[in-house]
């Protein structure tokens, strides 16, 4: 049977039989090369996720939100509403910075960088000790994320000062009342731990013996002298850090340090007051780092009760800061405020403990809401943003924990 050929169409020559031989052998031994680079590694070492894979889940609204308010949706950017500013950024040339960024790299640890480098988030395992599971490579580590969350703000504070963006405040509140709110907590904790006899004489000796030096602790007038700190240095809060404050004392807006995360603004009363005696404005270098210190503590994520607990003990004052925030008792802030300007006065009004079962119920749903925006900004934000990021220094050691291994799981399980 033959075929006609189109006119125009040469017919193919026939190759000659040395170059086929020829032409196999190299066919062959291209083939046998590439099956022998291609072999597939063996399943105790075998890496099944890549970090830079992304999910499905983090373009999808999270779980809730079509439930809740529009103000109170549980989503990544937390209903904000972005606004970039056309603004070249500035050049910070500051010795101070300068020698805190060193510090930093000084302190690397490198093996514990590469880990956060190429994690992938497994899970929120305990919102109340703030712990977190994590995979690297074949192991899987349990992260204590405060810790961490601590250190990356910092550095993120260090990387972009001079160059944050800013949280606006539509509402503009008193600086005065913030921080009022803050000492009436501190005051409230003092006076349960130091409960008085009764009588002025009694609370005045209480407080004398529970404070160094035998300073009283004036609760009035904390607040306006750490207003009056911040007021008179609202120029400098504004040009590095964002912090914008007028001159009547009214908060007009935070830094922003990470966008698609939103701290929790029960801490900032809190963080406004312990600006006043926890930061040292004596020195340029030591005014930067401890003012970046309570603002990485500002942001770091809160302690939350575990769930269907009422009786938990909440973070939502920031109780625990990580490493470099200092830990405090419960007077310690207002007790350092009024040693630095001899006051030597007291009250003594009892905390009002009781409290409605209505506002006990709306807790538990700020406390929900709260606990699922932190499990998607924890997937989807921060450990992204760590994993770009951190720079992990000698001090995260202590809070990672390594709890798994493919190849140690392997020798256990591969003849089950």
């Amino acid at each position: 049977m033959t075929q006609t050929l189109l006119p125009g169409i040469r017919p193919p020559e026939p190759a000659p039989l040395a170059r086929d031989t020829s032409s196999g052998a190299e066919g062959e031994r291209l083939a046998l090369r590439t099956v022998a680079g291609t072999k597939r590694p063996y399943e105790n070492n075998l890496v099944r996720t890549d970090a830079k894979l992304r999910k499905i889940t983090s373009m999808l609204p999270p779980a809730g939100s079509e439930t809740a308010a529009p103000g109170d949706k549980p989503s990544g950017n937390q209903g904000l509403a972005y606004q970039k500013v056309n603004r070249e950024p500035v050049n910070i040339r500051l010795t101070s910075v300068k020698n805190l960024r060193a510090a930093v790299r000084a302190s690397m640890h490198n093996n514990l960088t590469e880990i956060f480098s190429s994690n992938t988030y497994v899970g929120l395992v305990d919102e109340r000790r703030r712990v977190a599971a994590i995979q690297s490579g074949v192991k899987l580590y349990l992260v204590d994320y405060g810790m961490v969350c601590n250190e990356f703000f910092y550095q993120l504070g260090l990387t972009n000062f001079g160059n944050f963006g800013s949280i606006n405040l539509e509402s503009s509140p008193k600086l005065v009342d913030l921080l009022s709110l803050a000492v009436e907590v501190e005051r409230d904790e003092y006076y349960r731990n130091n409960p008085p006899d009764g009588d002025a004489a009694s609370v005045a000796s209480d407080a004398s013996r529970s404070i160094d030096e035998g300073i009283v602790v004036d609760f009035t007038s904390v607040a306006a002298t750490v207003a009056k700190h911040l007021i008179d240095r609202r120029e400098m809060l504004k040009e590095y850090f964002s912090l914008s404050i007028s001159e009547d004392g009214c908060l007009l807006s935070i830094p922003l340090l990470l966008k698609g995360y939103m701290p929790s603004l029960v801490k900032l009363p809190r963080f406004l007051l312990r600006l006043g005696p926890y930061v040292d404005w004596s020195g340029e270098e030591a005014c930067l780092r401890t003012f970046l210190t309570e603002l990485a503590a500002f942001y770091t994520p809160e302690q939350l009760p575990t769930p269907h607990s009422s009786n938990a003990p909440q973070g939502g004052c920031g109780r625990q800061p990580g490493p470099g925030a200092r830990e405090s008792s419960p007077h310690s802030i207002v007790s350092d405020i009024s040693r630095e300007n001899g006051v030597s006065a007291t009250e003594s009004p009892q905390a009002d403990q009781s409290s409605s079962h209505d506002e006990a119920e709306s807790e538990d749903e700020s406390v929900t809401r709260r606990r699922e925006q932190l499990s998607w900004m924890l997937e989807h934000t921060l450990f992204p943003a760590i994993r770009s990021r951190l720079v992990a220094t000698n001090d995260l050691v202590r809070g990672v924990i390594e709890v798994a291994d493919l190849k140690g799981l392997y020798r256990v399980f591969e003849r089950c």
